[in-house]
């Protein structure tokens, strides 16, 4: 519950430093100190972070800090085209090269929480991971128009909007697309200890 709540610190943070400013500059300070607190806060809590949440960590603290020094918008904006298009390239070559990193990763999640293991079969897997590229390439694809075309509070609009798809909705269709697929569990057939110990007993008689 905290690792979800966490999520929404940086963002609402963001939100609120525009909202007070109206300024890209602090704006991005206020992103790039939260999203810093947000990782600290983790780690205290000693919560796992798995490397694509590692990567996001990083690419946030990296151009936010060019966006500060360089006093240029640009950076941050153009982050999450960055991020999509780095998740993009990897899922097409894992796709590629018949290594499904997205199968690895939700096993690493699932193993780190203790959450029940998703089992499906690999065709599904290769599914999914076509899902998410095609997710990812349109996301880096809008939010690189945004960048290019429209000012910073349209950016800040359309990374709200974004969070909220990828908080809700997504995972949504996701949770749909794996009950939907998911492999049967096998289950085991119990033995009757009575039936066992008479085919024994049987098989003295017969030794007899």
């Amino acid at each position: 519950m905290l690792k979800q709540l966490s999520e929404l610190f940086p963002l609402i943070i963001m939100v609120i430093a525009y909202l007070i400013t109206k300024d890209d500059w602090m704006t991005t300070l206020a992103l790039t100190l939260a999203t810093a607190g947000q990782w600290l806060l983790l780690l205290l809590f000693k919560q796992p972070i798995p490397k694509f949440q590692r990567m996001v960590f990083l690419s946030v603290l990296v151009f936010g800090s060019l966006t500060l020094l360089l006093d240029d918008e640009r950076f941050i904006k153009w982050k999450m085209s960055f991020i999509y298009g780095i998740f993009s390239i990897l899922l097409i070559y894992g796709h590629w090269a018949h290594k499904n990193y997205l199968q690895r990763m939700f096993e690493s999640i699932s193993n780190e929480r203790g959450d029940v293991a998703i089992k499906m079969e690999r065709p599904h897997w290769q599914q999914l991971n076509l899902i998410f590229i095609a997710y990812f390439i349109a996301l880096g694809l809008a939010n690189a128009y945004v960048a290019l075309y429209m000012t910073f509070e349209d950016w800040v609009s359309f990374k709200v909007i974004v969070f909220f798809i990828s908080l809700i909705v997504f995972p949504l269709t996701l949770v749909a697309f794996v009950i939907r697929n998911q492999a049967p569990v096998e289950k085991e057939i119990p033995t009757d200890s009575s039936n066992s110990s008479t085919l024994l007993d049987l098989e003295k008689l017969e030794d007899r």
